[in-house]
């Protein structure tokens, strides 16, 4: 007798089998043929046996010579030929490495020697493939067997989800696929009668392969997306995810899997790529126009209709022109998807009698939609003919107002397609329409300023500021009679002056302060001192920014210092309006949350439950908000109150005693939207030893919550408390919340508009009122009149300069990545230090810098206003006469910057508080408006540094400090 023993690695076709194709094939199509029909449950595991075992003689060389049997542990099954002889083939069947049966076939020829090898090298493959076919049923019959056979719940589950179950052997074999298969008109049997793979897309097979060989490998795999086609040759997005199967010697004997049909979120998850890139696109055009050149327009315009191009089905752009009066509307711009221009086929100008029902529409500020030229109304001939005539299937028209007027218009078209434009695209058409719109009527009035300059240049002689026009390198162009008069100097004479040599300050890499940052930001405000011509010095405040910065061309408004400015408070006040607001809703939302808290009394329930109170139990039951029922481990309802009753509408002499599965079928599943998957949670709830919860939503529109606590007694469960409770408030109350979070946002953006408008569109109108009041003060000469207008002149300049403030704040707050560059930190300080210079004169303070040479840090310009802030912070809070020491500090890869006063100090409990927005310490006399600290913070955490407080280790005050990366 010989016995077959298998090798570790060998599997249900492992690669020692691969070697001989038709040994695979005949072993295959025997046992698979009565495998696959019992993992469908069609036939039972006794029946599946007695069958592989009768026709397994059928697969060997010489069938009539050879016997079959299984011995198990529970049965035993053998061919209508068996006869045990010297001549076998044995195969152990184990299962959790025990040793459960064996597999044999004899050779009945009785009358060969025992040393005869009666059974040929394919016979011996063959009875492997089939052992190991069968050892692989005996695994599936023991694990699955209420699966298959004995809990038809779980072959329900199997039968019911909406998701296709699989198994396939290591060589891709179909053994098993769920019903569900039909969704995408196939049947199992119409699968299994081809290849498989042949459903699968092209493109998309091989990468499935290689997932299932990874998995047959037991490698990591992620589930893998690929598509699918139905019967009728449609395509489904599929999501595979697969375990592998393994019999008791650890060996992958093929893969247990679930596809999902993932088409719908995988639509979603385009769109919503879509969505952001679109939003993406709006954003970037946007901040384009931000900054930009009457020069640049063309461009920047064309850049941006391209833009749009990209990301949506337009072929072709059209902006037209309505603020001419007349009745002829001239088209401004064109673009083409192809790249053409002028464009081969434009609609050009057009005559409003051409397009009477849609200008209609434009003129009350409606968007226009059309899909399908069926959309179109009747009485919309005219439009239809110029539409036909120039081949357009869709198109979009956006209107664009100003102050409450039509400007103009953008046509979006496609000459390609009918396109059933998105709601969130024509949203986006619209938004591309307003600020497109803005731009222009934007350059509109920078064409009315250009047209008045030759009255400005007479504003800018005679304006009461002194105004100097300079190169970058000093070189001074042009000055006004202010200049004059306030340094004292003849008009030739400053064109021999360095500009710079004004100025009372040091100079670093040959430029002041102001000048830096111009450079490095466009423009700037700081406080200085100039030289005047007599020898004399006066302080005065700089407002400088490029006029031409091709060529480098800065213009500085330089006036006396009269007071500070009072922005502050005014977006203090803003602010905490905006804080109160918030603060309204979230205490309104809190009350909310406060109604749907009750106490937990279901562990309490439990302890009435298991005593000896019934009258008590029943006055809690009854007096409870929720509906609860108790149910025992016979399946059995021993308790109901009135309010589960009441719910379910169950007759008071009913439910008692009743099994609740079928309480559930008759009085619970008819009220409820998801019956199906309530279903299967309760018939587990027997055997559940935890506490289970979910939600029933009703038909009705109710949502409720259910909770399902196991109740023990002795450490052994005696049954289970079922517990109902209406959360629909709760819901609406989430709904609420969710819509309050979109108000934020919205306010938010509201707020961003709000600077744009401040920075945009309010400093050209203040800026002209400043003209007109130099004027007028200079040619005033009654003295009461006039000190009316120096204090007309001071607010408006107090406005100005808000504006400016504002700006400022607003461009910090929007800003979440900066560019960094190699930055000395101790010139940087010193900058500041020198822009200080007066406020310290005037406490009769001084700021000692303890440290010199370079600190080259990998840092923004802006960390300049850190310092700024920083300064100003010790001066408002350090006593006259006090000493500001600043050191800069090796902290391994960072600088750490430390400001050391010597003023009140701040508690431990504040000291958290200093760096948060509007929050102020200490001293409430000190003017201020609790934003230059949150300006600190926000600038380092852009700069991904850290900062603090702490007590002076020499005294009283304070030493803030901050930290920069090394450059």
């Amino acid at each position: 007798m010989s016995i077959i023993s298998r090798d570790a690695g060998e599997g249900l076709l492992s690669s020692s089998h691969t070697s001989e194709k038709d040994v695979l094939l005949e072993g295959n199509e025997l046992s698979c043929l009565f495998i696959f029909d019992f993992m469908a449950g069609k036939i039972s595991f006794e029946q599946a046996a007695k069958q592989i075992i009768e026709k397994l003689p059928l697969a060997f060389s010489n069938p009539y010579n050879v016997c079959a049997c299984m011995d198990l542990q529970d049965s035993f099954y053998s061919s209508d030929n068996f006869k045990r002889t010297n001549h076998s083939l044995n195969y152990n069947i184990s299962l959790n490495n025990e040793l459960i049966g064996v597999i044999s076939v004899y050779n009945l020829d009785e009358l060969a020697d025992s040393d005869i090898q009666l059974f040929s090298k394919k016979d011996e493959d063959i009875f492997k493939t089939v052992a190991n076919h069968v050892e692989l049923m005996v695994m599936h019959r023991n694990m699955y067997a209420s699966s298959f056979e004995k809990d038809e719940s779980y072959r329900f589950l199997i039968e019911n989800i909406k998701d296709v179950v699989y198994s396939i052997d290591t060589d891709m074999n179909l053994l098993y696929i769920s019903p569900q298969v039909s969704s995408y008109g196939y049947t199992p049997k119409q699968v299994f009668a081809g290849n498989w793979l042949d459903i699968v897309h092209p493109d998309d097979r091989k990468r499935l392969i290689d997932s299932y060989r990874a998995t047959i490998r037991r490698e990591f795999n992620k589930p893998t997306v690929f598509r699918l086609f139905d019967s009728k040759g449609n395509i489904h997005w599929m999501e595979e995810v697969g375990t592998p199967i393994m019999n008791s010697s650890g060996e992958v004997t093929g893969i247990n899997g679930i596809l999902r049909d993932v088409t719908e979120r995988k639509y979603m998850g385009d769109e919503l790529k879509q969505r952001v890139e679109f939003e993406k696109t709006i954003r970037d055009i946007s901040s384009s126009f931000i900054n930009f050149s009457s020069d640049e327009l063309d461009e920047k315009i064309h850049d941006a209709m391209e833009a749009i191009g990209t990301v949506s089905d337009i072929t072709q752009c059209h902006i037209y022109d309505s603020t001419s009066g007349s009745s002829l509307l001239s088209v401004l711009y064109e673009w083409d998807k192809d790249g053409k221009g002028p464009l081969d086929e434009s609609i050009g100008d057009l005559f409003i009698s051409k397009i009477p029902e849609l200008f209609k529409n434009l003129i009350s500020g409606k968007n226009i939609v059309v899909s399908s030229l069926d959309e179109l109304l009747f009485g919309v001939g005219a439009e239809i003919d110029l539409i036909n005539y120039f081949h357009i299937k869709s198109f979009v028209v956006v209107p664009m107002i100003a102050k409450n007027k039509l400007i103009g218009f953008i046509v979006f078209s496609s000459r390609e397609k009918e396109v059933q434009w998105s709601e969130f695209e024509v949203d986006m058409f619209g938004l591309v329409g307003m600020i497109i719109g803005n731009v222009l009527q934007h350059e509109r009035y920078n064409k009315v300023l250009r047209e008045n300059e030759m009255y400005f240049r007479s504003l800018f002689e005679e304006s009461n500021d002194a105004v100097l026009i300079h190169t970058l390198d000093g070189t001074i162009l042009n000055i006004n009679k202010k200049a004059c008069d306030m340094l004292g100097y003849e008009r030739n004479a400053f064109y021999n002056i360095n500009a710079y040599s004004l100025y009372d300050e040091d100079l670093y890499d040959e430029f002041p302060a102001f000048a830096r940052r111009v450079l490095a930001e466009g423009s700037a405000y700081s406080e200085s001192c100039m030289n005047k011509a007599d020898g004399g010095v006066i302080d005065v405040s700089i407002s400088s920014s490029f006029v031409d910065r091709n060529k480098r061309v800065i213009q500085s408004i330089v006036q006396d210092i009269t007071e500070k400015k009072k922005v502050e408070q005014e977006l203090k006040s803003y602010r905490l309006k905006l804080e109160d607001k918030v603060k309204e809703r979230t205490e309104e939302l809190s009350r909310v949350n406060e109604q749907l808290e009750e106490e937990i009394f279901e562990r309490n329930l439990v302890e009435v439950l298991m005593g000896e109170h019934e009258l008590l139990l029943e006055n809690v039951l009854e007096s409870s908000g929720d509906s609860i029922a108790f149910f025992d481990m016979g399946n059995k309802a021993k308790l109901m109150n009135s309010q589960f009753l009441d719910m379910w509408k169950i007759p008071e002499n009913i439910g008692v005693d009743m099994d609740y599965l079928d309480l559930f079928a008759e009085f619970v599943y008819p009220h409820l939207e998801n019956a199906e998957y309530v279903g299967s949670k309760v018939r587990k709830f027997s055997s559940l030893k935890e506490k289970d919860s979910g939600l029933l939503y009703f038909k009705d529109g109710r949502v409720v919550e259910y909770n399902l606590f196991p109740v023990f007694k002795d450490g052994v469960i005696q049954g289970h408390v079922y517990n109902c409770r209406d959360i629909t408030i709760n819901k609406k109350a989430e709904s609420e919340l969710k819509k309050y979070a979109e108000d934020l946002e919205y306010s938010n953006e509201l707020k961003d508009l709000f600077a744009d408008i401040l920075r945009h569109d309010l400093l050209n109108p203040v800026g002209i009122v400043k003209g007109f009041l130099s004027v007028l003060i200079q040619k005033e000469k009654d003295p009461s009149m006039l000190d009316m207008l120096r204090k007309v002149e001071m607010s408006n300049q107090k406005v100005i300069d808000m504006i400016g403030m504002a700006s400022k704040l607003s461009r910090l707050d929007s800003v979440e990545k900066i560019e960094f560059n190699v930055i000395d930190l101790g010139f940087m300080i010193n900058i500041a230090k020198t822009n200080f210079g007066a406020m310290f004169e005037n406490k009769n303070m001084r700021a000692v810098c303890r440290f010199s040479g370079s600190y080259f840090a990998k840092a923004n310009i802006m960390i300049e206003e850190v310092f700024a802030n920083l300064f100003s912070n010790a001066i408002k809070y350090s006593p006259e006469g006090s000493t500001v020491y600043v050191d800069i500090l090796d902290a391994g890869d960072e600088w750490k910057v430390q400001f050391t006063d010597f003023g009140e100090g701040i508690s431990d409990e504040d000291k958290p508080l200093v760096f948060e927005r509007f929050k102020r310490v200490g001293n409430s006399s000190i003017k201020g408006s609790g934003i230059g600290l949150a300006i600190v913070r926000k600038i380092v955490d852009l700069h991904g540094g850290s900062f603090g407080v702490e007590d002076n280790p020499d005294g009283k005050g304070c030493v803030f400090w901050i930290t920069v990366k090394k450059g």
